[in-house]
């Protein structure tokens, strides 16, 4: 049963009872009152009788002088007896008038008057007779008492009523007795209902909620097919999902690659995953109760030690580096991510192993500071001597030798410019780079890039073009002339023999967008986000060997690292590549620099 359907229940039978209560009391009310009306209408024609009754003695003691002088009766008298009569014509229902004896009653009223003044008048005593016409009076008399009698019994409902009206009134004094036994018995038969079906469910819900919060097994389902039932079944597959994620959970934490701990706020061990052992050469068991600072070595002990105490007052979460100590002696590298919980007082803690990071890191420190130190001054030992050589300075040359060194000396001019890219990239990448913002117009950013790049604009035969008007911006001026120098080189490498590169420049808001236009064969979409990855190439395209596949990456760099953006999109005024980036239009807009 649903659960509306039981509420339209819990309503709908005391409103029954009441709607029963209401017409057993409407009927025996009615009955009560149809028989008052049938004692009252007996009780009017009783009293038309005994009127008719007493009118007519009192004729008679007039008529003989019992109560003065003896008098005729008159047709006044008359009218009066027929008037009684039809008074208690009146009040019979027509059923009663068709008694023989009202009819009677009826001829005698008609007679009286003038049988009584024949009396009077001794007209009934013939001669030679001894007839007295008292006799004639009094069987007149007799046979009205006796019709009014006959009517007067049948419309007394006193008598035979009674009986009916106790019992009519007993009816209502058991009906009233009945429905309030019922009514209390239906009530608290429909508390218990309401109890076991709607209460019950809802407390065992109740109880299964403080069960899923305590993490302890729910009760059984309580079955059925009302909303409650369907809430209830909703709880358990909440419980069963809680239990699989918390096993998930667990299992992710035992399994995983990085040691998973807690550590309260004394400093103290209080859980850890299996790969304590891995890390530490510890089992979890051993590590519990154990202090973290005996496996931190001890120059960081106080980053440690900090930690804890910033961590446990703040409820903050952060991420350092810290130097561990294995049970075996070795110095292992790793990093922290560290969360406080109120709620277990303790801080978690994820620890994941980067020594083999730091050796990389390492290693690439020592490669850089080869390529900077080691390779990179030789190199420009060496095309300085070759351009001395190239120079004449030693002598001249044959020409097939001055060929040589030509290729000789822009290989190694090549060379630099990939050790310097990768010198530029690294610095940027380490976040290491310094910039000097300040307010400058890019008419002359722009003018200066065109400078730097006139030599091959002219012998590429790409016309640059400068925009008619210039805003002003802050930003680093040198390395904007960089990217931007990076960025008109590579539209030139691109560009048909007689084609135009475009620079515009425009204020939206905070920034400034500056954008190069070409005409070349544009960037595939597919490319137009991995482009600035480092060392990512269009490798189809022939141009694709002229460059370190750094200056894009190294732009990226420059643009973010001021707090700008770069992109490339599809040229709707040459129809070819358009690269654009923004940069801060002035000092209120200006983004942390680093």
């Amino acid at each position: 049963m649903r659960l509306a359907t039981k509420g339209m229940l819990l309503v709908s039978v005391p409103v029954l009872m009441q709607v029963s209560l209401i017409i057993t009391m409407s009927v025996l009310l009615w009955q009560a009152h149809s028989l008052a009306l049938e004692e009252a209408k007996a009780k009017d024609v009783i009293a038309s009788c005994n009127l008719l009754v007493h009118n007519t003695g009192d004729m008679v003691k007039r008529l003989y002088g019992m109560e003065g002088d003896a008098v005729r009766l008159t047709s006044e008298d008359a009218v009066t007896v027929k008037q009684n009569f039809e008074v208690l014509k009146e009040k019979l229902d027509a059923e009663k008038q068709q008694l023989p004896e009202f009819k009677k009653l009826n001829e005698l009223t008609e007679q009286f008057v003038p049988l009584m003044n024949g009396v009077k008048d001794h007209r009934f005593e013939a001669h030679g007779s001894r007839y007295r016409s008292e006799r004639v009076m009094f069987k007149a008399l007799d046979e009205v008492y006796d019709c009014v009698n006959a009517i007067i019994k049948s419309v007394d409902y006193v008598h035979d009523t009674a009986p009916q009206r106790a019992r009519t009134a007993e009816a209502m004094k058991c009906a009233l007795v009945a429905f309030v036994v019922v009514s209390v018995v239906l009530s608290l038969v429909l508390a218990y209902f309401a109890s076991i079906s709607i209460g019950r469910p809802l407390q065992l819900m109740a109880e299964n909620a403080d069960r899923i919060a305590q993490g302890v097994p729910l009760e059984p389902a309580i079955g059925g097919r009302d909303e409650l039932a369907s809430l209830d079944d909703l709880l358990h597959q909440v419980e069963y999902s809680i239990n699989e994620a918390l096993t998930n959970e667990r299992n992710l934490i035992a399994y995983a690659g990085d040691l998973v701990c807690s550590i309260d706020q004394h400093g103290i061990f209080t859980s850890a995953n299996p790969y304590a052992s891995t890390l530490l050469g510890i089992t979890p068991e051993r590590l519990i109760s154990s202090s973290v600072i005996d496996f931190i070595v001890a120059d960081d002990c106080d980053l440690v030690d900090r930690l804890i105490g910033y961590r446990t007052e703040s409820g903050a979460t952060a991420t350092l580096e810290v130097r561990m100590r294995s049970a075996s002696n070795n110095i292992i590298d790793t990093s922290w991510s560290a969360i406080w919980s109120e709620q277990d007082q303790s801080l978690f803690c994820v620890i994941h192993d980067i020594s083999e990071r730091k050796n990389l890191e390492r290693l690439k420190q020592d490669f850089i500071a080869m390529i900077s130190h080691d390779l990179r001054t030789p190199l420009m030992s060496v095309h300085s001597s070759l351009d001395l050589v190239q120079s004449g300075a030693t002598g001249e040359l044959a020409a097939q030798a001055q060929a040589q060194l030509g290729s000789a000396s822009r290989s190694t001019e090549h060379l630099i410019d990939l050790v310097n890219d990768l010198l530029d990239f690294e610095k940027l990448e380490a976040g290491r780079m310094d910039f000097a913002p300040e307010v400058l117009s890019l008419a002359d950013v722009f003018e200066e890039t065109r400078q730097h790049v006139t030599a091959l604009s002219d012998k590429m035969n790409v016309q640059v073009e400068l925009p008619p008007r210039s805003v002003s911006a802050f930003c680093d001026r040198r390395k904007l002339v960089q990217v931007l120098v990076n960025l008109v080189s590579n539209a030139l490498k691109h560009s048909p023999s007689g084609g135009v590169i475009r620079l515009e420049n425009r204020r939206a808001g905070d920034v400034v967008e500056i954008s190069i236009h070409d005409q070349g064969p544009g960037v595939p979409k597919e490319y137009q986000e991995s482009i600035f990855a480092p060392f990512e190439q269009i490798a189809s395209r022939p141009t694709a060997a002229l460059g370190t596949g750094l200056g894009l990456a190294i732009c990226k760099l420059i643009v973010e690292g001021q707090g700008g953006k770069i992109g490339v999109r599809s040229s709707q005024l040459l129809q070819g590549s358009e690269f654009w980036l923004t940069v801060a239009a002035d000092t209120s807009a200006l983004p942390g620099v680093r």
